[in-house]
């Protein structure tokens, strides 16, 4: 009859429904413990990316002139750190599918912070050396000294905070480079002077027993030095 068919009817549905809800909390026991291994393995692999941190090569005065190769080094490590990040959001977003707590990665939050910082700090020392080898070799007359002094004034200012935070050789070799420097601006921007005339110039070269004409190109480092 149909009333024992809509009865079979319901008893097959009944069935089939307990088999996807089994299925389906089954499924998502095994996806959820896949994530959590992921998670472990993922926090691991941060772990091993900040340990490079560490490295004595990054507080170590002997790489001050090869800043440019740090910056490289930690772009590296950034990018590493990076993908984890993106990783650790699609991990997050399943836990958040599965209806489970999100779990923090505190120490890749660190991580982020701690490279950051150290990153900043020797791009910092890369540009100084840059600007500082420019301003040292470069003819002095083609120099903007009131340019060069507002610079300046950012490098120390820079210098001296992250100097506070590092506290480290190669932190204190910066602020003290810099602040070397900015002690002899006053007298860079005398002879940067646009009133400055050959005959003052004269009168300088002379005081530095050296010879000079309308033609003489000089830089700073040879009025450092003579």
């Amino acid at each position: 009859t149909l009333h024992e068919d809509l009865h079979e009817k319901q008893t097959e549905y009944r069935k089939e429904s307990e088999l996807a809800v089994n299925y389906k909390e089954a499924k998502l026991t095994e996806m959820q413990s896949v994530v959590d291994n992921n998670i472990v393995k993922l926090t691991e692999q941060v772990t091993s990316t900040m340990a490079h941190l560490d490295d004595p090569q990054y507080i170590e005065i002997d790489q001050f002139d090869h800043a440019d190769r740090m910056v490289e080094d930690l772009n590296i490590l950034g990018s590493k750190l990076e993908q984890a990040d993106a990783t650790a959001g699609q991990y997050s977003t399943y836990q958040k599918l599965f209806g489970v707590p999100c779990f923090e990665y505190t120490e890749l939050e660190v991580g982020k912070e701690s490279l950051a910082a150290t990153r900043k700090f020797w791009e910092t020392v890369r540009d100084w050396n840059t600007k500082y080898k420019f301003w040292m070799e470069s003819d002095f007359i083609e120099l903007p000294c009131e340019d060069i002094d507002k610079e300046v004034q950012v490098f120390f200012k820079d210098a001296y905070t992250m100097h506070k935070s590092l506290n480290n050789h190669v932190s204190e070799m910066l602020r003290d480079k810099i602040s070397e420097f900015k002690m002899i601006m006053p007298s860079v921007l005398d002879l940067g002077n646009p009133n400055m005339k050959t005959r003052h110039f004269k009168k300088v070269f002379h005081a530095l027993d050296l010879s000079y004409s309308e033609d003489t190109v000089f830089n700073l480092q040879q009025l450092l030095e003579a």
